[in-house]
């Protein structure tokens, strides 16, 4: 049970903090490219050997830790779209990723004291063609004879269409996943096999419904990603997508959670 984002906003990484704590999570993924990045990772430390702590690898929308003249010129990065088309039409600037990619390793171990235990990307940009040669060979290199996974966003199977939730999102997060797969295993590094927990953000159903239906046809070592927090002015100004994760935070924090969990035989566990 991975919570993505920390460190992007306080009320963010207090709410993954307090989770963590309660022992609602298992995993989370660390924006380092966040001004809060230093402070928000003192916070983190004490649960590096409760939960795996790994780098949400980020290239949109944010402001990147070093100058990127070409991919982010005004000093922010691009959409998710514009990084998107930049990729498939094979013209992103590979040498200002890699250096982007090994700022934000080194970023993440200076305050973390270790390598990240697992890499996946903000907006799942880890799998476009460019950024995922680059970034899995050097996360490989950065843990040397350590133990890592990658999160890969594959959607496949049966179970995808029982859980009837956001199928465009899923094809779209799904698309080249598969080499991404390829790629992490040949540089010696695990991968889960599924991932759950996509829907459209649009509150008209309550998360606890929606949760039910992520649980659905879980196979093997299965990663359940969430975006919990708590909504301050910091957040507002962070990210435009906010809406719902108060309502993941309370959920999550409620009896509702375990119970749910029991229902379809599931308990929470580390990725090893």
């Amino acid at each position: 049970m991975c919570a993505d984002d920390y460190a992007l906003a306080p009320g963010v990484s207090n709410a993954i903090c307090e989770l963590l704590e309660a022992g609602r999570l298992t995993a989370t993924s660390c924006m380092v490219t966040s001004p809060h990045w230093p402070e928000h990772a003192a916070w983190l430390r004490p649960y590096l050997d409760r939960a795996d702590v790994g780098l949400h690898l980020t290239f949109t929308d944010q402001q990147p830790l070093g100058r990127m003249p070409r991919l982010a010129p005004r000093g922010r990065f691009p959409s998710a779209a514009r990084l998107f088309a930049l990729a498939v039409a094979g013209r992103l600037p590979i040498g200002e990723i890699a250096e982007e990619v090994s700022r934000q390793l080194a970023a993440f171990m200076k305050a973390m004291g270790r390598p990240p235990i697992h890499l996946d990307g903000h907006q799942f940009v880890h799998r476009f063609p460019g950024i995922r040669e680059v970034a899995v060979t050097a996360f490989a290199d950065y843990l040397q004879s350590a133990s890592g996974y990658v999160r890969v966003p594959g959607f496949t199977g049966a179970s995808v269409f029982k859980r009837r939730l956001a199928l465009g999102r899923c094809a779209w997060y799904g698309l080249f996943s598969p080499g991404l797969r390829r790629l992490s295993r040949v540089k010696g590094l695990d991968v889960n096999d599924g991932l759950t927990g996509i829907y459209d953000l649009s509150g008209r159903e309550p998360y606890g419904k929606l949760f039910e239906r992520f649980l659905v046809g879980l196979k093997g070592r299965t990663i359940l990603f969430c975006h919990p927090g708590w909504v301050d002015s910091l957040l507002l100004a962070a990210d435009p997508l906010n809406n719902q994760r108060e309502n993941e935070a309370r959920f999550l924090a409620s009896p509702e959670f375990p119970a749910s969990l029991a229902r379809h035989g599931i308990e929470l566990g580390r990725f090893y």
